[in-house]
């Protein structure tokens, strides 16, 4: 039942219920930590989620606080090659970038693509592009758009293969390229993307 509820608030999420996504996640962290304890895997999910809820709704301190908490947990239990640990260190990184510390948000991106290039065949690519993007996003926002440019293409190319040209992920990679580019000063290319 935790484990669907996890997914049911992910989807909220993805549809722009925040409401409804922080009102089930808190629900579900609670009864995951009383149930399962503090570092089951879902009890940490529910946690990571609970940091995106945050997020959503402007609170950007406690969502730090709480993704710092979840990347110390994942850390301790499974290390920092895991999937769940490179999920935890790319949200830090958004934290951090929300934050207006884009040094540190794209310090923590590249961690997070890198660990996902170790994984090899085996990485998640949905998590690959997203942490790709946001080395991008952390990039432009540092105001490097000529690079921002290069790591928003690869990961735009790496989007459009290996998860299709309408996944989610691959349009928002898109959207944020445009923007790079519309900063690079190429606006027919950011227009046409």
């Amino acid at each position: 039942v935790i484990e669907a509820k996890l997914e049911h608030t992910n989807t909220l999420r993805e549809l722009g219920r925040y409401d409804q996504a922080t009102e089930l996640n808190a629900e579900v962290l609670a009864t995951a930590e009383k149930v399962l304890g503090p570092n089951e895997d879902a009890t940490l999910r529910a946690l990571r989620g609970s940091a995106a809820d945050l997020r959503a709704l402007g609170d950007f301190r406690e969502a730090l606080r709480r993704d710092e908490e979840a990347l110390y947990r994942y850390e301790q239990k499974y290390g920092s090659e895991h999937p769940g640990t490179l999920r935890a260190v790319n949200n830090l990184a958004l934290d951090y970038g929300l934050m207006s510390d884009y040094s540190r948000a794209r310090e923590l991106h590249d961690l997070a693509y890198s660990g996902w290039q170790r994984q090899g065949g085996g990485a998640v690519k949905s998590s690959m592009v997203n942490a790709l993007n946001g080395l991008a996003r952390a990039v432009r926002l540092s105001g490097d758009y000529s690079e921002a440019c290069d790591l928003g293409a690869d990961a735009y190319a790496i989007g459009q293969e290996a998860l299709g040209p309408e996944h989610n992920w691959t349009l928002r990679t898109g959207r944020d390229l445009s923007i790079a580019l519309r900063r690079y000063g190429d606006f027919e290319q950011a227009e046409e993307l």
